[in-house]
């Protein structure tokens, strides 16, 4: 039996631990307290700072919100582009590219499947969706997100108000009328406005052309599946094309299917049925205008520094540098050199860029044989070996440094060297060696061994330092390979090259835009000539009578012209892989 004096001892402690479990208690209840003030007074702050700073954006750029009672009014305007003669030589992307029907005319397949993937809680925000954004950046954050931040009536007020530009303050201007559209208008007439801008790739813009063109189907008559493709598409309307990315488009489709199971629009049986439906695409339809190249070039060029989008639509006149006269005779050129070739040469495919020299203009451009067939534009955009059409820079390199002269004597014999990987022992491309002879006989002749010589004597830094200063962009490797014409350099990039050759030393930056208005005749920007002395003009004429005797008397001989001097060079790469004239 316990004494009274050990019960009441054990009552004590009984007391202090149930005592020392209150005080913590009120101990986690006081923190849990101080933690939700905290955290309350912080979205209070939050809220009172981010109203200010659109009471003051309001404020301060009034004039630079577009009245929202026009966005239904709104609509693709045609960009015109002109070339050298100002005249019109092509539209982009006009109002006949586009149908505008009501919602009724809309399938509810297609409707529900957008939502699903693009904007889920489009019926429950007015036009901003905290929460949607909220979750968009947990999902981002773990990296499994299906549904960007930006809601529908945000896309709508960006793609018909707003530039591509991306800054605070356009994404808060953006958020301020995507508000005045949802107080506007209801959710079915934003919708169906969405549904009729939105633009689906292939000149399709609008649900309608985009049904017709696909489907050949009105977009009332869309099935699920068709309907659910379309939504897919809409995250990257040409990277997911039913023309050239078929199995990524059915992937996206998949997930818009999913989605819209999520959200109950339709049920299991439905996506399942939807998934095996094999969906008819109708035949590409190619819109050709009269120089496809340039034109893709001009839009690229501009799409970069803009957005496509804002191009296409954005009523613009583009003044370009394109001579329609040396453009139709460079094509012309193009199609019967090769009509010309034997069928066992494998010549598939050739390009061509010429540059004004006074003015650095581009004037013509052939990217390729047939734009319908691939629209790939070699002239800009393939890196091919430059072969012996870069052996140039390597000799103008040597004049500059002083290590050669024109004159001065070379060897052209066997050589060898540790490139730190293997041993190269370069030869000539007719498997013979000339003994010592000079320079420009090496140049004019297009001798291996004396430019790998050369290369030797001024480091291959410095030859990369004379590509970048006459206008090579691109990557360049530290191997004496790109003495021979390894790097792999557009056409274009060769003739900015050759043209600063033709300058006697002076780079300007080849353009093929003069100017550009908006719609309404205001400037956007023009470009005129800065000419900068890269190279001294006395090596770079030096280099230019080696070239002239290339012509003359070495291997260019079939670019004689009997008017003029032709200072240029021949290229051919390994395998004759490459063929090139500069």
């Amino acid at each position: 039996m316990e004494s009274d004096r050990e019960m009441k001892e054990k009552r004590i402690n009984n007391l202090y631990i149930i005592d020392k479990r209150t005080v913590r208690g009120e101990e986690k209840k006081q923190l849990i307290n101080k933690v939700i003030k905290t955290i309350f007074l912080f979205f209070t702050g939050f809220i009172i700072i981010v109203s200010l700073i659109f009471s003051i954006i309001i404020t301060l750029t009034a004039s630079e919100f577009p009245n929202v009672s026009l966005i239904k009014e709104s609509r693709n305007q045609t960009t015109l582009i002109y070339d050298i003669n100002n005249k019109p030589i092509a539209n982009v992307h006009g109002d006949e590219d586009r149908v505008v029907v009501p919602l009724s005319k809309i399938s509810p397949w297609l409707q529900r499947a957008v939502i699903s993937i693009e904007d889920n809680r489009f019926y429950e925000h007015r036009g901003i969706d905290f929460t949607g954004t909220l979750r968009a950046a947990v999902s981002n954050f773990s990296g499994d997100s299906i549904q960007g931040g930006s809601t529908l009536t945000q896309q709508l007020v960006k793609n018909t108000f707003l530039s591509s530009e991306r800054s605070i303050k356009r994404k808060i201007i953006e958020a301020i009328l995507a508000l005045k559209i949802e107080s506007k208008y209801s959710k079915n007439e934003i919708l169906e406005m969405y549904l009729n801008q939105i633009y689906w790739g292939n000149l399709s813009y609008g649900a309608e052309k985009a049904s017709k063109r696909y489907f050949k189907k009105p977009a009332k008559n869309l099935t699920l599946a068709e309907a659910s493709l379309l939504a897919g598409m809409l995250k990257a309307p040409e990277g997911y094309s039913l023309y050239t990315n078929i199995k990524g488009a059915k992937a996206r489709q998949s997930l818009v299917l999913e989605s819209m199971e999520h959200y109950g629009y339709i049920t299991h049986n439905q996506k399942i049925e939807a998934k095996k439906e094999h969906v008819k695409i109708a035949p590409r339809e190619f819109h050709t205008c009269k120089y496809p190249y340039f034109i893709q070039y001009v839009l690229n060029t501009l799409g970069e520094k803009y957005g496509i989008e804002v191009v296409k639509r954005g009523g613009f006149r583009i003044y370009t540098t394109l001579d329609p006269m040396a453009q139709e005779i460079a094509e012309k050129v193009i199609k019967e050199s090769l009509a010309g070739l034997s069928t066992g040469s494998g010549v598939e495919q050739a390009a061509l860029i010429s540059i004004n020299v006074k003015k650095a203009y581009i004037q013509a451009m052939v990217g390729g044989v047939d734009f319908d067939k691939s629209n790939f534009n070699r002239a800009s955009q393939s890196k091919r070996a430059a072969g012996s059409s870069f052996k140039p820079v390597v000799y103008l390199t040597g004049l500059r440094l002083g290590t050669v002269t024109p004159e001065m004597m070379i060897m052209d014999t066997p050589i060898s060297f540790n490139t730190g990987w293997n041993i190269w022992s370069p030869k000539n491309w007719d498997g013979r060696f000339m003994g010592k002879i000079t320079v420009r006989q090496a140049l004019s002749q297009s001798r291996n061994t004396p430019t790998v010589r050369i290369a030797l004597k001024t480091g291959i830094d410095k030859i990369i330092e004379t590509a970048r200063l006459l206008g090579i962009k691109g990557h360049i490797n530290k191997d004496y390979s790109i003495a021979l014409g390894s790097l792999g350099i557009s056409p274009l990039e060769m003739a900015t090259v050759y043209s600063t050759f033709a300058r006697n030393g002076t780079f300007i930056e080849p353009t093929a835009i003069r100017k550009i208005e908006d719609s309404s005749g205001k400037i956007i920007e023009i470009n005129t000539p800065r000419p900068v002395q890269v190279v001294s003009s006395g090596f770079v004429k030096e280099l230019n009578s080696i070239l002239v005797d290339v012509v003359e008397k070495g291997t260019g001989r079939n670019a004689k012209l009997k008017d003029r001097k032709v200072a240029g060079k021949t290229g051919t790469t390994d395998h004759v892989k490459d063929i090139w004239f500069s």
